[in-house]
């Protein structure tokens, strides 16, 4: 036998591939890059693991994996292409409100986070991330400033922004006390060109009035939309055109600003209200030792779990509501149970009395309402929410409780929410007007949370329309005012 020829075995183990520019080819590493690596977030390196060849091979055995360079570029232009759309589909929106805000990793590497907010020619609301990059350099409100003109310029939004929400930090307000200065278009290109990655001289340094370090979840994934209901936008599409044009020039009308996050300032709220309520201090400590004792003993946990299925979360510090879950999870367990278990363990001190189970109850009653108010606008980033589901809710049910041991959590939160919602308040007729020393009524669009555009959101939207305010017709009267004769019957 010639043993320089090639047995028939050999020729049998080859296995055809798809040529590159095969329909298949491209269509099963389109599908790795856009639902494994960018949807479901794994890393690049997956094309060269060998346990992922092997599961491509059952897939389809004719397939090729791309090399990393490969999918890095497919990443890229998937990235451009998602730019030039947003740029298209922006071209034709004629007014865009801009949420902004910041994050640190756990190696405190800070991003920048921008989101656009605006509506279709059908009415429907649209929200796209524009912008999560890295900030570099020192958080002062000029470089906030201008990351975030440049942002504004690449997506040619310099004539249509209303409005810039963001948090109540120092610096977040200093940054955007000025839009219609930032929103020139001759300044913004001058800070492109110069583009000046250098720290500013200044030694301001960041700064905010949060405890919790301002860090509040607004910006929607790239590719999300948030459609109004069907027979909601065809209640909406019946409007004529030109009662359509005639509030969009109302909308117009309004001057360029910044305002303040909602769920960030109720975050405030709460916590103003939760450093009054001292009662609360043995509790929230025995809470926190029993969280953190399920989390690091192996034997509690064991015991623990063994009589209850449920869980005891931690609490994180830049989130309130991860107390609210805390109690309400404790609150949820047989006391008689909870207290066998901790005493078998020789964990005493996380025992609760029958007192502390009544306050860490009655705690979860009076923060449940804030806490529901805060998913409702996680969920729908929408202005209309803000006045009748939030604000004038909450005041309502806080200082119509009774309580038998938080008085001081609903008086610490009834004058937190009257003071950083007083413009609205006062708007709404809930406080009265506030008064200068002469005498003269203080302005209430100067206030937070006073600009008119509360309360016309609300009007506009069919959920609400001015139901919401009940018999208070000063109100009604002030908010049509600010709307064309047209929509009275809104």
């Amino acid at each position: 036998m010639d043993t320089s020829q090639r047995l028939l075995s050999s020729f049998a183990s080859l296995r055809s591939v798809y040529h590159p520019s095969h329909h298949r080819q491209k269509e099963l590493t389109d599908s790795i890059v856009t639902h494994l690596v960018l949807a479901g977030n794994l890393p690049i390196s997956l094309v060269e693991q060998s346990w992922f060849a092997d599961f491509m091979k059952v897939v389809d055995a004719k397939y090729r994996l791309p090399s990393r360079y490969k999918v890095t570029n497919a990443i890229s232009q998937k990235f451009q292409g998602k730019c030039a759309y947003l740029q298209s589909k922006l071209t034709d929106v004629k007014y865009v409100t801009l949420t902004l805000d910041m994050w640190s990793d756990r190696r405190m590497r800070s991003y920048m986070g921008i989101t656009a907010h605006f509506m279709s020619p059908r009415m429907k609301l649209q929200s796209f991330l524009l912008d999560f990059a890295h900030f570099t350099g020192r958080h002062t409100g000029d470089n906030l400033a201008d990351h975030c003109a440049k942002v504004i310029q690449r997506y040619h939004l310099s004539d249509k922004v209303v409005f810039l929400i963001t948090d109540n930090a120092a610096n977040m307000v200093s940054a955007f006390r000025d839009l219609s200065g930032m929103l020139d278009t001759e300044t913004v290109d001058a800070a492109i060109e110069t583009d000046d990655d250098s720290e500013p001289t200044s030694s301001a340094m960041d700064s905010t009035d949060d405890p919790a370090g301002g860090s509040v979840d607004l910006l929607a994934d790239l590719s999300t939309t948030t459609e109004v209901d069907d027979d909601v936008a065809d209640n909406l599409l019946q409007v004529e055109d030109s009662k359509s044009e005639q509030v969009l020039d109302y909308i117009g009308g309004i001057v360029q600003k910044r305002m303040s996050c909602c769920i960030h300032t109720l975050q405030l709220v709460v916590i103003d209200g939760l450093k009054a309520a001292k009662f609360m201090r043995n509790v929230q400590s025995k809470a926190s030792r029993l969280a953190t004792l399920l989390h690091t003993s192996g034997k509690f946990a064991d015991k623990y779990f063994a009589v209850f299925k449920t869980t005891v979360p931690q609490t994180n510090n830049t989130r309130w509501n991860s107390m609210y879950l805390q109690f309400a999870a404790i609150g949820k367990l047989d006391p008689a149970k909870l207290q066998t278990v901790l005493c078998d363990t020789k964990n005493d001190a996380c025992v609760f009395t029958k007192r502390e189970v009544e306050m860490l109850k009655e705690v979860v009653d009076v923060l449940e309402s804030a806490y529901d108010a805060t998913l409702i606008m996680e969920e729908n980033a929408l202005i209309s929410l803000v006045a009748p589901p939030t604000v004038a809710t909450l005041h309502k049910k806080w200082s119509s409780m009774t309580v038998k041991f938080s008085d001081t959590l609903t008086a610490g939160l009834l004058e937190s929410l009257e003071k950083r919602f007083a413009g609205l308040l006062i708007n709404i007729g809930i406080l009265p007007p506030k008064k200068t020393k002469t005498g003269e009524k203080v302005d209430t669009s100067t206030m937070s949370f006073g600009d008119p555009a509360y309360l016309v959101a609300a009007a506009l939207d069919p959920e609400f329309k001015l139901n919401w305010l009940g018999d208070n017709d000063d109100v009604k009267i002030a908010i049509t005012g600010n709307l064309h004769s047209s929509f009275i019957h809104l």
